[in-house]
């Protein structure tokens, strides 16, 4: 018998404020709080923090099964495993800023219920809250994605590049996620704008852009040049330099340091020099080459027009309430396009 989940379950559990999807990132809710007793847009999904369900936390529930992989969901007959969710909480739960704004955000001195990410155990457990909330976050996702596939309307490369241009454009810890898990963001919020064509208005649409542009290109090229000093990193900086040319996609940007990003991403035009950015190894300089952008498709305002819904858009809403939803009853029920987590067991 393998152990595959621990969780904490929540003594009162009012229905979660769970899209189970959400949307842009730190200043708000992972799964937004309902309006007028609707689900908030999913829309506004990707990284926005957790309003997770009060009540006190009580001893911790095992779920376990000799094959190792009970089910958490399954969707349309496709089944989202024990050790899958496990996962996926396990990189939620591995960037430390993300926990820890979750639990400001939910903590009493704010207003908030007091349940945070993790269980009472400690490290590798969590509250039944927070995995109702990204569980329910995973079957969103498979919704979405098995209608897409197959209707063959999966998101093109402008779609996916915008929707992670607003990712990283909204929080400083989104490159603190490991890969895989910003890449199921990314794919999430474009599955989204697949769905729902673009209905905000031009004004709307402009002002998102601009804080996005930063962040949305195909491939950028940087000549590097690399110094022991600070002076002599300076004196690079001011003047011209030979170095190798290197060229990114947005995944690999994410994939440096954080000031290596800045600095890259500083660069407003071909020919641009950064000021010496500091490395293990001593100071690197950042000539940007070229830069190649999407622009204003209409698949990229597809993606700004749900950062400016604000209610549900109605082709999401009909998509998943379409779709055959069974949830372990260990981890909650399924209901209006969510999970909510079951009562723990009276003492």
């Amino acid at each position: 018998m393998k152990k595959d989940a621990v969780i904490n379950m929540d003594d009162t559990l009012p229905a979660f404020p769970n899209r189970s999807r959400s949307g842009p990132r730190l200043t708000g809710l992972l799964a937004g709080r309902r309006r007028g007793g609707r689900r908030a847009p999913r829309a506004r999904r990707s990284l926005r923090l957790a309003a997770l369900a009060s009540g006190a936390l009580v001893a911790a529930v095992g779920l376990s099964a000799c094959n190792g992989s009970p089910y958490a969901a399954s969707v349309n007959g496709q089944v989202i495993t024990v050790a899958a969710l496990n996962h996926q909480l396990g990189e939620w739960a591995s960037n430390a800023t993300y926990v820890s704004d979750v639990d400001k955000a939910n903590s009493t001195a704010q207003g908030g219920s007091g349940v945070g990410v993790l269980g009472a155990g400690g490290p590798g457990t969590y509250s039944s809250a927070f995995v109702a909330n990204i569980l329910g976050y995973n079957i969103n996702f498979s919704i979405l994605d098995q209608r897409l596939s197959a209707t063959h309307q999966l998101p093109g490369p402008d779609v996916l590049e915008a929707a992670r241009a607003v990712n990283e454009s909204e929080a400083s810890y989104w490159s603190a996620f490991p890969a895989s898990l910003r890449n199921f963001l990314v794919d999430d919020l474009a599955y989204e704008a697949a769905l729902v064509p673009s209905n905000a208005s031009a004004s709307a649409l402009q002002s998102s852009y601009s804080k996005i542009r930063p962040y949305l290109f195909s491939r950028l090229c940087l000549r590097q040049a690399t110094a022991t000093s600070a002076a002599a990193a300076q004196k690079l900086a001011s003047g011209s330099f030979v170095g190798a040319v290197s060229c990114y996609d947005q995944a690999g940007v994410e994939a440096q340091s954080p000031a290596w990003q800045a600095a890259a991403l500083k660069l407003a035009a071909n020919g641009d020099v950064s000021a010496p950015v500091k490395t293990t190894y001593g100071y690197v300089v950042l000539k940007r080459v070229s830069r190649t952008s999407p622009g204003r498709t209409p698949g990229v305002d597809r993606v700004l027009s749900l950062l400016n819904a604000q209610s549900e858009p109605s082709q999401l809403t009909a998509v998943v309430n379409a779709a055959h939803v069974k949830v372990n009853p260990a981890y909650g029920t399924w209901s209006n396009g969510q999970v909510t987590p079951p009562a723990a067991p009276k003492a």
